[in-house]
């Protein structure tokens, strides 16, 4: 934004420092090291504001700092942390690390100047932890419209998609298994399916669909540019989401409804909640995968409901999650802070 001054329109003065707190550790002495550098570098610099991504990692370091020296903190939240919190620290009963988890939520969410969750679900989940609901405001990555070119399918075979990294939350043997049902038990073969992403499982599940039978209808495209991203997903007559956790949000889903691309996808009680079930696409239970099959058949052989979903889908995405609105409740939320302190 510009402010007007007596000279003029002039850029404010606006800039921001990256501290990069150890991507990859996750240890007990990320703390103590997260916090010596971030002190080193406000020492340097004058801070107004500290961001933080997470209330389990930076968000202690960012209340502790900000408690020192007296300037607003905030925090994001951009994950359903008691699903994440199954894949660290394995030796730890789950329900301790759950139990952890809130109480190391409720100690920061609650001293922190604002709240930024990704979805309704975080953000109910804020308040239910005793967050002042005027301190919390749903702020979604978002999609800049002006910069997405659609362009349009080009193969007439019709083809299921996913994309993301190939892990095992993402779910994608389900998505291997629905593909051997359509084949072998419902005798349905008019199709073709786009894996777009690498990771770790992408060996296993490339050995998975040869002892399933199905590689010659599964192609393992690797890792795109996210500036083909739209390009890729595009080319798809449906995506597929068979997330093995609950996703409230997997903005994949919001990418595909860009491309007036339908949306099946693991999940229950509305998550994720870029798919609205029945209307843009369909949401059902995590590890279904006959179910899911029977879903992606449905939409093969109903093109009116298959264009309807992608239509609803498009209208839904540009009225929740355009960037600009983000950007917006960025600015008063901030603006806001820096008036108070």
């Amino acid at each position: 934004d510009y402010v007007g001054t007596t000279d003029g329109p002039k850029e404010p003065k606006v800039e921001i420092i990256h501290i990069p707190l150890l991507r990859n550790s996750k240890t007990p002495f990320f703390y103590l090291l997260a916090f010596l550098a971030a002190y080193r570098a406000i020492k340097k610099v004058k801070i107004h504001i500290i961001c933080t991504e997470s209330f389990v990692w930076s968000g202690l370091v960012g209340i502790f700092l900000s408690r020192i020296y007296k300037i607003p903190c905030t925090v994001d939240i951009r994950a359903n942390y008691d699903d994440v919190i199954k894949y660290y620290y394995k030796l730890i009963p789950l329900c301790l690390k759950r139990a952890l988890i809130e109480r190391l939520a409720k100690f920061v969410l609650r001293r922190c100047s604002h709240v930024f969750p990704n979805s309704r679900y975080n953000q109910q989940k804020c308040i239910a932890y005793g967050v002042d609901p005027e301190k919390v405001s749903i702020l979604s990555p978002g999609i800049k419209f002006a910069d997405v070119k659609i362009p349009k399918k080009d193969t007439e075979i019709f083809t299921v998609g996913f994309i993301g990294r190939l892990i095992p939350v993402k779910g994608v043997d389900y998505l291997l298994k629905a593909v051997h049902y359509l084949v072998y038990d419902i005798k349905f073969t008019k199709f073709k399916v786009l894996i777009v992403g690498d990771g770790p499982e992408r060996k296993s599940l490339e050995e998975l669909s040869k002892e399933l039978n199905v590689d010659g209808y599964v192609k393992f495209v690797g890792m795109v540019p996210s500036t083909r991203k739209f390009e890729w997903i595009s080319k798809f007559d449906v995506l597929v989401s068979p997330y093995r956790t609950l996703p409230e949000l997997g903005m994949v889903n919001a990418e595909a409804y860009m491309c007036k691309v339908p949306v099946v996808a693991f999940g229950k009680g509305g998550h994720p909640e870029p798919v609205l079930n029945g209307k843009t696409g369909f949401i059902i239970p995590i590890g279904d995968y006959k179910l899911l099959a029977e879903k992606i058949l449905f939409l093969y052989q109903d093109n009116n409901v298959r264009r309807e979903m992608g239509e609803r889908g498009y209208e839904f995405v540009m009225e929740n999650y355009n960037i600009d609105k983000q950007i917006l409740t960025l600015k008063k939320v901030f603006v806001n802070l820096l008036h108070i302190n």
